[in-house]
C-alpha cells in the first residue's frame, strides 16, 4: 500500500520541460509538420500533428496514442514509425486525445470545471475517433483512411469507434485496416503494479485524495521543477515506468526516454482512470459503470453493457508482446481475438513489453517492418 502510493504520488511529479513540442521534435527529425485542430460535436478542440509523406504517394493513417498520452510520446524517439510511414508514402495523422497536452480547450469548459473532465475513454471512442476521421478525409479529399493504428488505451479507443460508435457502419466502409500495437481491452490478467493496485484499492476512493477532474501533475509543479529528471533520472524512470511499462528499457535509447519523461504523462481525466480500474476489476469491456439505478437509467439494464467487437469488419493485424505487463497474451488470444473477424491476424514478440513498441531500439526492423508489410496488402 505505502509503495504503491509512493509510486502514484511520484508518477504525478515527473519532471516537465516543454522547450520542445511535438510539431518542434518532427521538424527537428528532418520532416515537414503542420498543426491542425477541428471542434468535436460535444465541444472539445482536438488537435493534430500531421507528417508529411517524403514521396508523391499520399495515404492518410490516423494514430491514436494511449493512457494519459499527447502526441509527443509517439514521436519522441528518432526511429519511430510515424518516421517510417512517411517514408514510405503516408501522409501520417496523430491525434492528441481530449485533456491532453495539445487538447485541453472547450467551446464552453475550462480545465477548471468538472464538466471538462465528465468523460473517459468511452467518449474518445464514440466520438472524438469517428470525428477526427471525418475531419482527415474531408481535409486531403481522400476517399478512404489507409489505416487506424493503435497504441495501448488508443486501441480501446478504436475498437469502440469500430464496434459500438453511432457511425460504426460508416467507419467500418471507409477504414481500409487497423493496427492494433499492445491492445488493452480485456484486462484481467494485468500485472502492471501500479493499475492492478489502482483496480484492487478501488481508485474510486482515492479520487478525493487526487481531485475529481483531472489526473495530472499541476502546471505549476510541473514549472517549479524543470530540471529535476535530468538531475535526478532514476526517479523519473520509476515514475514513467509504472504508467509507461518499461520493460525493456535496457535497449531504449536513453536521451530519447529522458525527453518522453519531460513529456509524460499529458494528462487524462480520473473518470478515465476510474473505468480502467473497472475494466481490471471486472475483466469484461464495458462501458462505464455508474451504479445500478444511473445505468438503468443510461443502459436499461443494472450492469453495464459490453461493447460489441463482433460488429467490426475491418482487417485487423495485433501486435503484442510476451514481457507486456498491461496487455497480457492470454488476454489478447483467449478473449480479444476470437470476439473479432476471423481474418484477424496475431503477430507476437515474445521479448517486447509494452513500451517496447514505441522506444525499443530493433523496432524499427522488426515491428516497422511488420507494420508496413500489413499496411500494404
Amino acid at each position: 500500500m505505502r509503495s504503491f502510493l509512493f509510486g502514484l504520488i511520484l508518477s504525478t511529479f515527473v519532471c516537465s520541460s516543454f522547450a520542445l513540442n511535438s510539431t518542434d521534435v518532427i521538424r527537428a527529425r528532418g520532416y515537414q509538420a503542420e498543426d491542425y485542430s477541428f471542434v468535436t460535436s460535444d465541444g472539445f478542440v482536438i488537435s493534430f500533428q500531421r507528417i508529411h509523406s517524403k514521396t508523391h504517394e499520399s495515404k492518410p493513417v490516423l494514430i491514436v496514442p494511449g493512457f494519459s498520452c499527447s502526441s509527443f510520446i509517439i514521436v519522441v524517439a528518432n526511429r519511430e514509425f510515424p518516421y517510417l510511414l512517411a517514408d514510405a508514402g503516408y501522409d501520417v495523422w496523430i491525434y492528441n486525445p481530449r485533456g491532453s497536452t495539445y487538447s485541453k480547450k472547450h467551446m464552453k469548459y475550462s480545465p477548471s470545471q468538472d464538466q471538462f473532465w465528465d468523460w473517459s475513454f468511452e467518449q474518445i471512442g464514440m466520438i472524438d475517433v469517428p470525428e477526427a476521421i471525418e475531419f482527415i478525409l474531408r481535409t486531403t479529399h481522400a476517399p478512404k483512411l489507409k489505416a487506424l493504428i493503435g497504441h495501448s488505451e488508443g486501441t480501446a479507443d478504436i475498437f469502440i469507434a469500430l464496434s459500438s460508435s453511432p457511425r460504426a457502419a460508416w467507419l467500418n466502409s471507409v477504414v481500409e485496416r487497423y493496427a492494433s500495437i499492445t491492445p488493452t481491452i480485456q484486462m484481467a490478467h494485468v500485472s502492471n503494479p501500479l493499475f492492478t493496485a489502482m483496480a484492487a484499492l478501488r481508485i474510486d476512493a482515492l479520487i478525493s485524495i487526487l481531485g475529481t477532474r483531472e489526473f495530472n501533475p499541476p502546471d505549476a509543479v510541473q514549472k517549479l521543477i524543470p530540471g529535476i529528471c535530468r538531475l535526478t533520472p532514476a526517479l523519473c524512470d520509476q515514475a514513467v515506468c509504472l504508467l509507461v511499462g518499461c520493460e525493456g528499457r535496457q535497449y531504449w535509447d536513453q536521451e530519447e526516454f529522458l525527453l518522453l519523461s519531460a513529456h509524460y504523462p499529458g494528462g487524462t481525466s480520473t473518470k478515465d482512470v476510474q473505468h480502467w480500474a473497472q475494466l481490471i476489476r471486472s475483466g469484461r469491456f464495458e462501458r462505464f459503470d455508474y451504479g445500478e439505478a444511473k445505468n438503468m437509467a443510461i443502459y436499461g439494464q443494472p450492469t453495464p453493457p459490453l461493447f460489441r467487437l463482433d460488429q467490426i469488419r475491418v482487417p485487423i493485424t495485433i501486435f503484442y508482446g510476451g514481457l507486456d505487463t498491461l496487455s497480457d497474451t492470454l488476454d489478447v488470444e483467449k478473449y480479444l481475438k476470437p470476439q473479432l473477424p476471423a481474418s484477424t491476424q496475431l503477430i507476437f514478440y515474445p521479448k517486447y513489453g509494452h513500451g517496447d513498441f514505441l522506444l525499443h531500439r530493433d523496432a524499427p526492423a522488426r515491428f516497422g517492418a511488420d507494420l508496413l508489410a500489413f499496411l500494404r496488402k
